[in-house]
């Protein structure tokens, strides 16, 4: 794969336990501004502070979805960028070790049940990924399979692009034209 060749993979749709996270967070905003006006009677201080929660909540999102949860990943001669809405991410091709498709149960066999550290529960789990065993980068919008990415240096990447099996035959393709 030149570096001209580039190949593009949008984040995979979510599934239904991230959707129906996504659809529960989307109300938490509406829920708080709802007694709004009954609390037009209470102190000042009462209908500020659910009023500035609302707020807070809706920036929390904001930041989640332009800076958390990237839209692309791409593969081409330079390596794997991971692409969100306002930076990138490159993983320089020396640097990739390897690429696996794997279910939940398999991750969960190999490096043990985890805690996620980040966003998670609206539009996907975003941030860091840690087991007994192993810390991952993590950006996922599925929990059925991950592709794991195996870096030489730092820790390894779960991502979930769409078309899963082409991104990781196009990963190995690079890393069979790599010599890794």
């Amino acid at each position: 794969m030149a570096a001209s060749d580039r190949q593009r993979f949008r984040l995979a749709p979510m599934d239904g336990l991230n959707l129906g996270l996504t659809i529960v967070c989307s109300l938490l905003p509406l829920l708080l501004l709802g007694p709004l006006p009954l609390a037009a009677s209470a102190p000042w201080f009462v209908s500020t502070l659910i009023g500035s929660i609302a707020l807070l909540v809706v920036g929390l999102y904001a930041a989640i979805l332009v800076y958390a949860r990237p839209h692309a990943f791409e593969l081409s001669g330079d390596g794997l960028a991971i692409e969100w809405p306002v930076r990138r991410k490159l993983i320089p091709r020396g640097e990739l070790a390897g690429v696996e498709l794997l279910p939940l149960s398999a991750l969960r066999a190999r490096y043990g049940r985890g805690a996620r550290f980040g966003a998670g529960g609206f539009f996907g789990g975003f941030g860091w990924f840690l087991t007994s065993k192993q810390r991952f980068h993590l950006y996922v919008s599925r929990v059925d399979q991950v592709v794991l990415i195996h870096v030489r240096r730092g820790e390894p990447w779960l991502l979930t692009p769409e078309s899963p099996e082409a991104f990781v035959a196009a990963a190995r393709a690079l890393l069979v034209q790599r010599g890794a």
